[in-house]
């Protein structure tokens, strides 16, 4: 996804369509946009797993069943939205993409990779879903994102936390009614759940990681990617409504440079 984002970026700022650079086009900053917020998320997940594992290989037995709901949710979103950004990479480059020459047709071909190695989607959702039901591995998970949640202190981010805390609390409510359900309901159940637990650890990350930044350099950049990241897959929306506005995509170019990000850029979005 990382190099597929690189790929895009690097392309769109060098292609003329319109009179201007590709990059330029609001349609297309609203593809890159995603993809810079998957990447991020697939990161934060990835690493941060590393080190829960670290800990639950050194005795910790909450990491333990953290790291046994971590993993399936992992594999079961990364896997597949790698397959999505790699083709959408491609999509950029047009044509050019889609040959030999270039590195996009290898980035799709292993972007499946991934989900053939950990098996079909669906059957990773059941594991999620068994993580779940026959050892409460959710609990240790919901706690989780609650204390990174709580990290989380800058007035202008806590709409986006509180977003965050009440789906929490609504999936919770859901996953109480399973046993309730006939067996195919409940499997109909797996792979939203798995999703949905994905995003909200993911958002938990970022938004932690943003404070982080921000008290360290006082840069508001990793909070806002939080704060896109929760409007992107948590905020209820038009299906057929554009999912950042023009003032988002204004951000574009500081978030893929890394240049610091102003509180402005985050207070603004708060007040929505």
């Amino acid at each position: 996804m990382r190099r597929a984002l690189l790929e895009s970026v690097v392309h769109a700022s060098g292609r003329a369509a319109f009179g201007g650079p590709l990059l330029a086009l609001p349609l297309l900053r609203a593809n890159l946009m995603e993809m810079l917020l998957d990447v991020e998320a697939a990161a934060s997940v990835v690493f941060n797993a590393a080190a829960v594992f670290d800990r639950w290989d050194g005795g910790s037995a909450e990491d333990r069943k953290l790291f046994r709901i971590w993993t399936p949710i992992a594999k079961c979103w990364t896997t597949a939205r790698a397959r999505a950004v790699a083709s959408e990479a491609m999509n950029v480059r047009g044509g050019n993409g889609y040959i030999e020459e270039w590195v996009n047709a290898r980035l799709v071909r292993d972007s499946y990779l991934g989900a053939i190695w950990e098996g079909a989607t669906p059957v990773v959702a059941l594991d999620v879903q068994r993580a779940v039901m026959r050892e409460q591995c959710h609990e240790a998970l919901f706690g989780y994102i609650g204390a990174r949640l709580r990290h989380v202190t800058e007035p202008a981010a806590k709409p986006w936390v509180d977003v965050v805390v009440q789906a929490v609390e609504t999936l919770r409510r859901r996953i109480d009614v399973w046993a309730a359900l006939s067996r195919e309901e409940q499997e109909l159940e797996a792979k939203p759940t798995a999703d949905l637990l994905y995003h909200l650890l993911a958002a938990s990350l970022l938004l932690g990681e943003g404070q982080t930044l921000r008290d360290g350099a006082q840069d508001f950049r990793k909070l806002l990617v939080g704060a896109l990241y929760v409007q992107r897959w948590l905020l209820p929306r038009d299906l057929h409504a554009p999912p950042f506005a023009a003032r988002d995509l204004g951000w574009l170019d500081a978030l893929i440079a890394w240049t610091p990000v102003p509180k402005t850029a985050l207070g603004s979005r708060a007040s929505q």
